[in-house]
């Protein structure tokens, strides 16, 4: 009820002038508030609406503040429209300093979770793969095998399976061949040495989105089949009952 009348009392837009000012403590104050409200479709919009989303893009440059302010652009980030601001806003490449930079082997959660909503959008992924950006994703991920990492990567990897799908039906060439050819043989590596169920479910589903474009040169499917003892792994995963159904269904995608 509370929140309710806040929505219809423009409390929101009274307390986003606080975001930024002077009183780191007011600040902190108004995240917490606003954060509460954004459990709210309505209030999520009001935020969006009176601009408050490149100004937390912002803040994520504050460290104190920034744990408060990444709940809230998580929050705020499953409408389209975040998403869309926030690649204008130039937020992609603070996050992506903020994920290779990470001091942690694992990501918290309101950092991935965030990124993983924000490679869903066209746009974002895109900026993500920029100036060499998968390739530092990949030497994170295969240094720290982190599974909300695994998921970023694998929203990129449907971005690039859907962008040659377009390609192709408008008959024109795809201009990121070549983009995951240095990390297949680290992705099959992934699939072999690990019995980390998570992992396992986003590497098969990494490996399911790529297609020959996305190989080596001098590489095929039939030869990562072979030579990357892809079938003896496809063929145990597939024996009755050794693998959940998550799994089992990102092998057969594969």
């Amino acid at each position: 009820e509370n929140k309710d009348v806040m929505k219809e009392l423009g409390v929101i837009q009274r307390v986003a002038r606080f975001i930024p000012c002077s009183s780191q403590a007011l600040v902190n104050s108004t995240l917490r508030l606003l954060f509460n409200l954004s459990f709210d479709e309505g209030a999520r919009d009001q935020m969006i609406r009176c601009g408050l989303v490149p100004r937390l893009v912002e803040l994520l440059k504050t460290p104190p503040l920034r744990s408060r302010t990444l709940k809230l652009l998580y929050h705020l980030s499953v409408d389209d429209r975040c998403k869309e601001i926030f690649y204008q806003s130039d937020g992609i490449s603070i996050l992506m300093m903020m994920i290779i930079k990470f001091p942690q082997d694992h990501l918290t959660k309101e950092l991935a979770a965030l990124a993983v909503n924000l490679s869903l959008s066209e746009k974002n992924a895109e900026a993500m793969v920029s100036n060499r950006g998968l390739n530092h994703l990949m030497d994170r991920l295969f240094n720290t095998r982190d599974p909300l990492l695994f998921k970023i990567v694998r929203n990129i990897s449907q971005w690039t399976q859907s962008l040659q799908e377009v390609m192709a039906m408008n008959d024109l060439e795809y201009k990121y061949r070549g983009l995951w050819s240095p990390h297949i043989k680290g992705l099959v590596q992934v699939l072999h040495d690990t019995d980390d169920h998570e992992t396992l479910v986003e590497a098969f589903g990494i490996m399911g989105n790529l297609s020959p474009e996305d190989l080596p040169h001098n590489q095929s499917w039939s030869k990562l089949l072979t030579n990357g003892d892809l079938l003896t792994l496809v063929s145990r995963m597939l024996v009755p009952g050794l693998c959940q159904n998550d799994i089992l269904l990102e092998v057969i995608l594969m």
